[in-house]
This record gives structure tokens, C-alpha cells and sequence, in this order.
């Protein structure tokens, strides 16, 4: 007589993994502007977009040779990402004669691109800008300030923990669906939470500011 087998659960934390191929290729575009055009990045973005826009690629017949919009994975992507440049050089801009030429990209990014949600965000962000100061002062604030500031290792490290200490737990006390999440939530992500802070602090920070 055979022993039924045992298997062991597989928790799924978060299933969009698949985009980290695309966000290497979406870095290696970033790192090769910035190596190549560093003093005039930002309108190299300007060219891209019109690109994009008007599917020059398309109409000049080049796609066999090089599919720009798949191999960047630029068309769902990149307007949001653009959306927050210009955020950016407009924030810089704000007192220099660059600004009108930052104004007229983002009134061409509203009625090119026509997503409510990123528009929306870009001028609230814009809005927000103003108001930086008394924001910053905002005590019950400061926990999402902290955690906005170690996001990135968390990103990073969580894949890496967090489903370890789950799987383990599970492995050996047999939770149920219910008793996972309270592990996750009273003990897996504060572990992990802290270790993503001192990994900030020691590896991340150290280069946060450094000219390369």
C-alpha cells in the first residue's frame, strides 16, 4: 500500500514577476542615454516619446530590423515614466527660461498620451510641490516618509525573505490561509521591514549621493 503524497503549499506573493525582464531592458535603455547623451538626456525622452507617438519606427518600415516599441517595452510604459520626468524638470525648471519649453511637453503629454490617472497624478504631484515644507512637518507623516525612503531595498529584499519565513512556518506548523496572513503581518514583514532598513542604511545609502 502507497503513502498518499504530502504536498506542500506553494504561496504565490506576487505574480507580476515576469516584468523584471522588461524593467532590465528598460535600465539598460536609461543607462545607454545617460552614457551617451548625459547633456541632453532629457530631450533625447522628448525624441522617444514623439517616436512613440507617431509610430515613426512603423511608418519608416523598420520594424524588421528593430521592433523599438516590443524591444524596450515602451508603449504601455514609458508615458508614465515620462510623466514623472517632466515632473522633474519642472520642479528644477521652476525659476529658469527651460520651464515654458517643460510647460509645452507636459500640455503635449495630456493630449497625446490622454491618461487621466498618470495626468492626474503628475499635476497633483505638481500641486503638491508648493506645499513641500508643511508637508514634511506632518507628524503622522513620517512612517510613510521612512518607509518611501527604504522602498527600494524592500523591493529588492522581500522576494527574498518574506516567502522564506512564510514557507518555512508553514513547513512547520501546517497553517492554514488565515494563520499565514497573521504571520505575515506580525512577523514576516517586520523582519522584513527591518532588515530592508539597515540594508538601506549600509548598502544603499552610501551611494544614494555619489557622482559616478
Amino acid at each position: 500500500m502507497s503513502l498518499p503524497l504530502i504536498k506542500t503549499p506553494q504561496i504565490n506573493f506576487n505574480g507580476a514577476y515576469w516584468t523584471l525582464q522588461h524593467e532590465i531592458r528598460f535600465y539598460l535603455l536609461v543607462f545607454v542615454l545617460l552614457l551617451l547623451f548625459k547633456k541632453y538626456f532629457f530631450y533625447i525622452f522628448d525624441l522617444i516619446t514623439l517616436f512613440l507617438f507617431f509610430n515613426c519606427i512603423q511608418r519608416l518600415g523598420l520594424n524588421n530590423i528593430l521592433n523599438f516599441d516590443t524591444f524596450f517595452v515602451l508603449p504601455r510604459t514609458w508615458h508614465m515614466f515620462y510623466a514623472g520626468t517632466l515632473v522633474y524638470r519642472i520642479v528644477k525648471n521652476f525659476y529658469s527660461p527651460k520651464l515654458f519649453y517643460d510647460l509645452v511637453c507636459l500640455v503635449f503629454f495630456i493630449f497625446a498620451f490622454k491618461d487621466k490617472f498618470t495626468t492626474g497624478v503628475a499635476l497633483f504631484i505638481l500641486v503638491l510641490k508648493f506645499f513641500d515644507q508643511r508637508i514634511k512637518e506632518l507628524t503622522f507623516l513620517q512612517p510613510l516618509f521612512k518607509l518611501g525612503m527604504i522602498s527600494y531595498s524592500l523591493y529588492l529584499l522581500h522576494i527574498i525573505i518574506t516567502p522564506r519565513i512564510i514557507g518555512l512556518c508553514v513547513r512547520l506548523f501546517s497553517l492554514n490561509n488565515f494563520a499565514i496572513l497573521l504571520v505575515f503581518l506580525f512577523f514576516a514583514l517586520p523582519v522584513t521591514l527591518f532588515i530592508s532598513y539597515y540594508f538601506y542604511k549600509f548598502f544603499e545609502k552610501p551611494f544614494c549621493h555619489r557622482k559616478i
